[in-house]
């Protein structure tokens, strides 16, 4: 290895230690007999035996058919595994050019099912709008992807309980300015996400950066009650309850507790809402 003022000034490392260039699998490719691949049968596999056997385990189970002995592509769990409504086919979130009587822009009629008819959703929301249990305003009713990403203020949770590092880098919902409009939301507003697995309520930041029909919040920050009252955790369990209401931002609020079928993994990357302007707004902006 070169010294590092050397790659520094040359900006480049070459290795010496090969003279032929890099070829994948050679032991196997020039003797397979001898070389056999980590696999059943030692060789690549196009169809798996084992994946097999597991797609064949899913049948009769809301995962049937999320795992495939061959290549596959298998779409992600939709709004439906969230009780929202069923989302435009192009993802897209376009306000109308007209307002509704409240005020406040919706979607048009591309985003209705076939036909163009209003339909009531998996959780018995209209699609014009409706008004929430914890007072938010009548808005659109498209649901919107829920993305997480990596804080500059913490990792993952750590230090999220640190009150100075929360006022330098406050947890904020972004959204994108479509669907903002839509809303009638400004930055600053308060904003509640939703679906069946809880609620949550933060500050909006309206940015171009955020892909229209998606919200963006950082994972990691620490669950917390907008009361005093029940303490319960986030989850499938706290839908259950009395409906607090997450004031922390903690995305887990909102993910379901169904792992992915084959890893078992988290899926929180898959993960539906509404939002909502938060009828407190004003009070809550004459308090900042």
């Amino acid at each position: 290895m070169p010294t590092f003022d050397r790659l520094l000034e040359e900006g480049l490392a070459w290795r010496t230690d090969c003279a032929e260039p890099f070829v994948a699998l050679a032991d196997w490719r020039s003797d397979p007999d001898a070389h056999p691949l980590d696999t059943p049968s030692g060789k690549i596999e196009l169809f798996s035996e084992q994946l097999a056997v597991a797609a064949e385990a899913l049948r009769g189970t809301p995962d049937e058919g999320a795992i495939t002995p061959i290549p596959t592509y298998v779409p992600e769990w939709g709004p439906a595994e969230f009780a929202v409504e069923r989302p435009a086919t192009d993802g897209a979130q376009k306000p109308d050019a007209e307002l509704r009587e409240d005020g406040h822009g919706c979607e048009s009629s591309a985003f209705l099912p076939a036909g163009g008819q209003e339909y009531e959703s998996d959780a018995g929301l209209p699609i014009g709008g409706r008004k929430s249990k914890s007072n938010t305003e009548p808005a659109c009713d498209q649901p919107l992807r829920v993305f997480g990403f990596h804080s500059v203020a913490r990792i993952h949770s750590s230090w999220g309980n640190v009150p100075a590092v929360s006022r330098r880098v406050p947890q904020v919902i972004s959204i994108n300015p479509a669907d903002a409009d839509a809303r009638g939301i400004v930055t600053g507003d308060l904003v509640e996400t939703s679906n069946r697995f809880g609620t949550l309520r933060l500050p909006a930041h309206v940015t171009d950066d955020v892909i229209a029909g998606t919200i963006v919040m950082p994972q990691g920050a620490w669950w917390q009650a907008e009361s005093c009252g029940t303490q319960n955790a986030p989850g499938a369990a706290s839908a259950r309850t009395a409906e607090p209401i997450d004031v922390g931002g903690c995305i887990n609020t909102l993910t379901t507790s169904r792992p992915s079928p084959l890893a078992f993994g988290n899926p929180q990357h898959t993960c539906w809402c509404h939002l909502h302007r938060h009828m407190g707004t004003e009070a809550y902006l004459s308090e900042t």
